[in-house]
């Protein structure tokens, strides 16, 4: 009798706080002065989001420097479609990779299409819990070689997913940055299951010598969500 009064309890407070609480929809753009670099980038470059606050699903395209929306279409929380290679913990990286010196393989990676090439999110060696995916190195396949490393740990931008352009010529970084919500219906998920984030996503475009040309905001407002980015021809 109790656990059931109790399981009321929950689900009238669950109700309340989530009918107080108004969801806003995120919101996605370019920055003006990142436009004209896009313009000189062959292929079509395109990011999905997810955005489980809301229910729903968000694929944008950049043509012609200006960030299009292709599709909307509904989807289950933190749904969306899956890196087609992710380390989540240091011991699924690919096998013979060169280790590098206070860092570990963490996160997304991709190869370029012919697979002589492999770019691979590293993250600070800090501790066995708290690897977080800041730069990106890129290493020779066959001679297990690293090429260049990033140095973008200070700047607080996590790498959530990477896309090779068509020529392997450029990379396409997905970067994100979250801050905690402390609305009312936020401190009641976390009190029953863990913190809310709100994430902000910037698209960075880093040529093969490790350059980055161009880096700008793409996404804002998105609760609990994620995305990737791909690119095409």
């Amino acid at each position: 009798m109790c656990m059931r009064k109790l399981i009321d309890s929950v689900l009238i407070i669950s109700i309340s706080v989530l009918m107080i609480s108004c969801s806003s929809m995120p919101q996605f753009a370019l920055d003006d002065k990142a436009k004209n670099k896009f313009l000189s980038l062959s292929g079509v470059i395109g990011m999905e989001f997810a955005g489980p606050d809301v229910g729903k699903c968000w694929k944008y395209e950049i043509n012609k420097g200006e960030l299009l929306l292709k599709e909307v279409w509904s989807c289950p929380p933190q749904w969306i479609k899956p890196e087609p290679f992710h380390i989540d913990i240091p011991d699924e990286a690919p096998k013979g990779l060169p280790n590098i010196k206070n860092y570990v393989y963490h996160g997304p990676y991709s190869y370029n299409s012919d697979k002589t090439l492999i770019a691979i999110s590293v993250s600070p060696k800090k501790s066995s819990i708290n690897y977080i995916p800041t730069d990106f190195v890129l290493i020779r396949c066959d001679k297990k070689e690293i090429l260049l490393q990033t140095n973008n740990h200070d700047e607080y931008l996590t790498i959530g997913s990477i896309a090779w352009s068509p020529d392997a010529a450029y990379l396409a970084i997905l970067e994100m940055k979250d801050k905690i919500l402390y609305g009312p219906r936020e401190i009641f998920f976390t009190l029953f299951s863990h913190p809310i984030s709100e994430y902000t996503y910037f698209l960075s475009i880093y040529d093969r010598n490790g350059n980055l040309l161009v880096r700008s905001q793409v996404a804002t407002g998105l609760v609990g969500g994620s995305g990737r980015v791909f690119w095409k021809h």
